[in-house]
């Protein structure tokens, strides 16, 4: 029987203090001087930064070296949530109760996460049977984004996506809000893995060119981020079955990142220059975690949600502000009621019911990653992580949890891999 791969830990440990000073220096040369008035503020504490260190080492070590999707997704959660939390605790003055609110909540998903459970199978379908079906599915969506929106607001121009965004949403039926976000997060990264497992590129080119065209009629810049992310981890995974390769990915961009922002600063803000910076490092990794310390900083001393505008209250509790929470948020911290500041599950846990609705959510959270760990056993690593990450990354960074399941189709992703069989069975039979 072949050996269980593990992660060689002291090279992961090695690249998240790479990361870390890397992002601290990001944050203090370009993310603080440039965003400050987004809240990211500048005060450097050397105490803070030595726990800071400890923290980073001590997840690192309780993080499970055993290769498989749970280690996968506890190491995203280290360079998604704790790395940034601890930028902004140790370099942006965030207080030390908010910073043990988050780092408490990553402890409660690593212990619920180890749960052992086993992968729910409701059929034994073929995958690249399911992937044909899927194909289709996405072409009658797009005939459908024609017939009712028509070609006056499709545009594919990443400069006027704001301009065309409302007037698509607006041309469209209700129902593509939660149509929209399941094709592009799910079907659409499913039917290209599929694809690229069986070696069958026409159809990756196919399930591509949809994302695409599903971004020029929705103006959503994810839709394309996700297939690229969902390509670019299958590949990482092919090569290497472990986080190490992901990491040095992120790592890569983070370089990058940086060499933007140094001809940025030096060109003095000239136009072409600190774009890529603002989306990887202040965009991607820094203004969701800035979200949660607003949130856990704004509902310590206010009236909570109470999920009064989830469809799980029944209407039955009343909405104490009157508009939706990331719309509060908004206008609370950035100064726009038009402003959407969406987070993850633990600002919006804290939102809803402080420390125990991070402890609620948070559980929930862990659930989901045990049982994605049970279809990981089943299915594989390289073919569930290449799939979800999406989701796991929306989940972890800018939706509430339970929307997360009912708008952003998480349990359609899970239906969907207890209803396919293992890839692997078609080496085996062969």
């Amino acid at each position: 029987m072949e050996k269980e791969r593990k992660e060689n830990r002291f090279y992961l440990l090695i690249l998240y203090y790479l990361m870390f000073a890397i992002l601290a220096e990001l944050y203090i040369i370009y993310i603080a001087p440039v965003w400050g008035y987004m809240g990211f503020d500048l005060d450097v504490d050397r105490s803070k930064i030595i726990t800071s260190i400890c923290v980073l080492t001590a997840f690192v070590i309780i993080t499970p070296a055993k290769v498989g999707v749970r280690s996968f997704f506890l190491n995203l959660a280290i360079t998604l949530q704790l790395i940034p939390s601890l930028i902004l605790y140790s370099l942006g003055g965030k207080p030390q109760h908010n910073a043990e609110i988050i780092w408490t909540a990553l402890l409660i998903v690593y212990a619920v996460s180890a749960i052992p459970v086993s992968a729910p199978s409701v059929s034994n379908l073929n995958p690249k049977r399911v992937m044909l079906a899927l194909a289709f599915a996405t072409g009658a969506l797009l005939f459908s984004y024609l017939a009712f929106s028509g070609l006056s607001n499709f545009n594919l121009d990443l400069r006027l996506v704001y301009d065309f965004r409302d007037n698509a949403a607006a041309s469209l039926p209700g129902i593509f809000g939660y149509l929209t976000p399941i094709f592009s997060k799910i079907v659409v990264p499913f039917g290209v893995v599929v694809s690229l497992y069986y070696k069958k590129p026409i159809f990756a080119v196919v399930f591509l060119a949809f994302a695409v065209i599903m971004f020029g009629f929705t103006g959503h810049k994810g839709i394309v981020l996700y297939i690229i992310m969902s390509i670019g981890i299958f590949f990482a995974l092919k090569f290497y079955n472990g986080y190490l390769m992901a990491l040095i990915g992120v790592m890569f961009l983070l370089v990058l990142s940086y060499f933007d922002a140094i001809y940025y600063l030096e060109s003095d803000g000239y136009d072409n220059w600190g774009w890529f910076v603002s989306i990887i490092a202040r965009r991607g990794l820094m203004v969701p975690t800035l979200l949660d310390y607003f949130h856990i900083a704004f509902f310590q001393n206010n009236d909570k949600y109470l999920w009064s505008t989830s469809r799980l209250t029944l209407g039955l509790v009343v909405n104490p502000y009157g508009v939706p929470l990331p719309n509060l948020i908004g206008s609370e911290y950035l100064n726009s009621d038009l402003t959407a500041a969406n987070t993850g599950y633990i600002g919006s846990g804290f939102a809803q019911a402080g420390f125990w609705g991070v402890v609620f959510y948070s559980a929930g959270v862990g659930l989901v990653l045990a049982y994605l760990n049970a279809f990981g056993r089943k299915l594989g690593l390289p073919f569930v992580a290449s799939i979800v990450t999406a989701q796991v990354a929306t989940m972890f960074s800018s939706t509430d949890f339970i929307t997360l399941f009912l708008t952003h189709g998480m349990l359609v992703s899970i239906v969907l891999l207890a209803m396919i069989s293992a890839p692997e069975e078609k080496s085996r039979k062969t």
